[in-house]
């Protein structure tokens, strides 16, 4: 599965609560199409419960290190051997 893949709803709930920033990087690597969809639904700003919001990201979070694990993704490759949270 590559993130173009993932659903947009949960795109959406996985957004909710970051800065406009962070949307922003997340939103250039996926489908136009789907890119104008999750705006729309953000835009809206439905409530989620945080336990969806957190599964959410848990989701994209093991998709990201797998494609990361297979090779298709690099995380941090200017700091290797140190996360960054911003």
């Amino acid at each position: 599965m590559h993130i173009d893949q993932v659903p947009p709803d949960r795109i959406v709930v996985a957004l909710k609560g970051t800065d406009r920033n962070f949307r922003d990087v997340i939103l250039s690597s996926v489908a136009s199409r789907v890119r104008r969809v999750v705006e729309h639904e953000l835009a809206i700003g439905e409530p989620s419960n945080q336990r969806d919001v957190l599964e959410s990201r848990r989701v994209i979070t093991d998709l990201a290190l797998d494609l990361a694990e297979r090779g298709e993704i690099e995380l941090n490759p200017e700091q290797e051997d140190e996360l960054v949270f911003r």
